[in-house]
């Protein structure tokens, strides 16, 4: 190996950990607060009412309850598995299959109530506008990231 083997990799690492050279100044972190309120629930308004939310306990302890609990539908493993999906995605499904013996056959406001319950169940907020069983208002809300990141 010759002599400037080792100093170009000095150089090299030294470049690459240093993020490289700029004339301009480093910006400033972002304040504490800024970081944290960024994982946003929802976006441009979107919500759900608390009676949605009871609606959907109702719902669910009358029809999904006769073969789910509702561990299925939070924490982790409901996470893992919806990471990245929206409530429209889940809606869809739960529309398009639930209840097994006649899918679909609940009304638009019945499915988008145990949606609301699941949003809770996984950290959401309800807030005070209702939520509608629209794919717009439905994709507004990730369901692997409520406020605060729980």
């Amino acid at each position: 190996m010759n002599a400037a083997g080792p100093r170009l990799a000095a150089a090299l690492l030294l470049t690459v950990g240093c993020g490289g050279y700029s004339a301009e100044p480093a910006a400033s972190p972002a304040p504490a607060e800024a970081v944290e309120a960024a994982p946003a629930a929802a976006t441009n308004g979107a919500s759900f009412s608390p009676a949605q939310v009871d609606a959907g306990r109702e719902q669910f302890g009358a029809v999904c309850g006769e073969c789910h609990t509702t561990g299925e539908f939070r924490g982790d493993d409901f996470q893992f598995t919806w990471r990245r999906r929206t409530a429209w995605d889940f809606f869809r499904t739960v529309k398009s299959t639930m209840p097994e013996n006649a899918p679909g056959s609940l009304s638009d406001a019945a499915y988008v109530s145990v949606v609301a319950y699941v949003l809770q169940l996984n950290g959401f907020e309800p807030g005070d506008a209702e939520l509608s069983a629209t794919e717009a208002a439905l994709d507004e809300f990730v369901l692997d990231s409520p406020p605060g990141g729980r």
